[in-house]
């Protein structure tokens, strides 16, 4: 059986080697197919990893892993990616707003003390039968 780790990322893909090495599986990932392009536009990490698992299923025709992670910051809202994973431009606006949400997470630890969690969702994209989820937190 193959499953393809939707994932550009080579340590992110070793990670995944090591953690799946005694499940009898081929691990490809996307770098097996420099045709497919995801963009994690999802306003949540669960739909971010939705996305890349059921377009990595559906464009390879093969069961998908597909993830997304991130600090979720009490400071922002809990919104999604806070800010540091989804800070990946170098644009004026991307400075704008990384510095707006350091000022937001200053003010909010000066008041609380407490910082965010972080949030991990894992999602497997079958051909056939149901969506598996696995959601995890972890208090920082």
């Amino acid at each position: 059986m193959k499953l393809v780790i939707a994932t550009k990322n080579k340590g992110k893909f070793l990670e995944f080697q090591r953690m799946l090495e005694d499940i009898p599986v081929k691990l490809m990932s996307l770098e097996d197919f420099p045709e497919i392009e995801i963009t994690e536009d999802g306003a949540t990490f669960e739909e971010n990893a939705l996305l890349k698992a059921k377009i990595t299923c559906t464009k390879t025709g093969m069961p998908a892993l597909g993830d997304d992670s991130g600090l979720r910051v009490q400071a922002l809202s809990g919104k999604v990616r806070g800010f540091l994973p989804g800070m990946r431009g170098k644009g004026p606006l991307t400075k704008i707003i990384l510095k707006n949400s350091l000022t937001n997470l200053r003010m909010y630890l000066s008041k609380k003390g407490k910082l965010n969690l972080y949030a991990c969702w894992l999602l497997c994209c079958l051909m056939e039968g149901p969506l598996l989820r696995k959601e995890s937190w972890k208090d920082t």
